[in-house]
C-alpha cells in the first residue's frame, strides 16, 4: 500500500511539475516548484486525508450514539370489555455502564484524530520522498546530458 501511495504521489508531483513548464509561450516564465508548496498541494489532494477525516466525523458522530437506551418497547394489551391496557418496558445496565461507553467513546475520537496526524505527517514524508526522487532524476538527466 505504501508503494502504490508513492507511485501516486511521484506522479502527482511529476503532473505539477509538468504543469509549471511553460507550453507554446515564451512569455511565460518558470517558476520552479518548491518542496513546501508540493507537500501543501498533496495534503490537498491526499484520499488518506481524506480518509483520516471521514473517520474522525464518523467517531464523532458515534460519540453522540454512546449514551443510547437499549430495547425500548411500548405494550399494548386488550383484556375484553373495550378496555386498552398500555405500557413501556425499558431495561437499564447498571448506571457506570453508560459512563464507560461514553469513555470508551471519547477515547476513539481521540484516537481517530491521532490517526489523522499520522496520516498527515505519512503523506508529508511520502510527498518530500517523491520530491528529492524528482530532484535526483532531474539531477541525473542534467548529468548524463553534459556527459553526451
Amino acid at each position: 500500500m505504501r508503494q502504490n501511495i508513492l507511485r501516486t504521489l511521484r506522479c502527482a508531483l511529476v503532473g505539477v511539475g509538468l504543469l509549471a513548464l511553460p507550453l507554446t509561450s515564451r512569455a511565460q516564465t518558470v517558476v520552479p516548484l518548491s518542496l513546501d508548496s508540493a507537500v501543501a498541494g498533496v495534503l490537498r489532494v491526499s484520499p488518506l486525508i481524506r480518509q483520516s477525516t471521514e473517520g474522525v466525523r464518523e467517531q464523532a458522530a458515534l460519540r453522540r450514539a454512546s449514551f443510547s437506551l437499549i430495547n425500548p418497547g411500548v405494550i399494548v394489551e386488550n383484556p375484553g370489555n373495550g378496555f386498552f391496557t398500555v405500557g413501556g418496558q425499558q431495561t437499564f445496565e447498571f448506571p457506570t455502564v453508560y459512563g464507560r461507553q461514553a469513555k470508551l467513546a471519547r477515547a476513539q475520537v481521540t484516537l481517530a484524530e491521532r490517526g489523522g496526524g499520522l496520516a498527515r505527517n505519512t503523506v508529508r514524508l511520502d510527498a518530500r520522498l517523491a520530491y528529492l526522487d524528482l530532484q535526483l532524476a532531474e539531477a541525473r538527466l542534467r548529468q548524463l546530458q553534459t556527459q553526451d
